[in-house]
């Protein structure tokens, strides 16, 4: 884990830092490639700092192809699935190491496991303040969280964009995070059955426990610095859209 300066601005200015998902490396070489140019563009209209963090989320791209082969499908993917959500939730434990030596108020953007991070980190006690925290499609259900707790380490907003088109948290989620779910899954669809149809649509029909909030979102009502944003995407193509999603709530950042 470490931090990535990608432009600096005004002098103790706030600095945002993009905290990458599951879903993000498709470009081993530059995991965080789609993320750089809006968030620059953005931090430059600012006059803030902006960085990227980047982890080991040990996802598909970095494991061997034979685990995603059919034979391996079921311990191939629940395994690099639940690696990567054990190594988010140790991220958020260390990043406050990160933010000691930032030196300036930070405002974190995470994406799906990136913004279960930066929701994991301030639910907890005597951690580094934020100013804001800006969770897109986040990959976290809200009993995983204290939602209190986070508004307590956040100066200024902490804002919750989801989607209900989300396919990828609706159903593999879900699926990714039952062993027995994902098991009867797999075997419907070798066999080609009906039922595996059936079982997607009920998960896509969100008849689940504890969905993840970046598909149904959070009841703000009695929360004083929370605001939720919903948006009709999917959930790879929030970073197409950041700049314009970051400008929409400058003044909450």
């Amino acid at each position: 884990m470490h931090l990535k300066i990608w432009c600096d601005g005004e002098p103790n200015a706030p600095i945002v830092i993009v905290i990458p998902g599951f879903m993000n490396e498709t470009d081993i070489s530059n995991p965080l490639k789609g993320w750089t140019a809006p968030t620059v563009q953005f931090a430059r209209t600012q006059m803030f700092s902006a960085a990227g963090l980047y982890w080991d989320s040990k996802s598909f791209a970095k494991n061997e192809i034979d685990s995603l082969s059919l034979h391996n499908l079921q311990n191939g993917v629940l395994n690099t699935w639940r690696s990567a959500r054990k190594e988010a939730d140790r991220v958020a434990k260390r990043l406050g190491e990160i933010l000691e030596n930032v030196g300036r108020p930070a405002i974190l953007i995470g994406h799906s496991l990136g913004a279960r991070i930066a929701l994991l980190y301030a639910s907890q006690k005597d951690v580094t303040p934020l100013q804001s925290i800006y969770a897109l499609a986040p990959a976290v259900s809200v009993s995983e969280i204290d939602i209190s707790q986070v508004e307590n380490n956040v100066e200024k907003s902490v804002l919750i964009g989801y989607s209900r088109q989300d396919l990828v948290l609706q159903c593999l989620y879900p699926i990714g995070r039952n062993k027995s779910l994902f098991s009867q899954t797999v075997k419907s669809l070798k066999r080609r059955d009906i039922k595996a149809l059936s079982l997607l649509s009920r998960i896509v029909s969100n008849h689940v426990e504890n969905p993840p909030i970046g598909c149904v979102g959070l009841d703000t009502s009695e929360l004083e610095k929370t605001n939720t944003y919903e948006f009709n995407t999917h959930h790879t193509h929030y970073c197409q859209n950041l700049f314009n999603i970051l400008s929409q709530v400058e003044e909450l950042l």
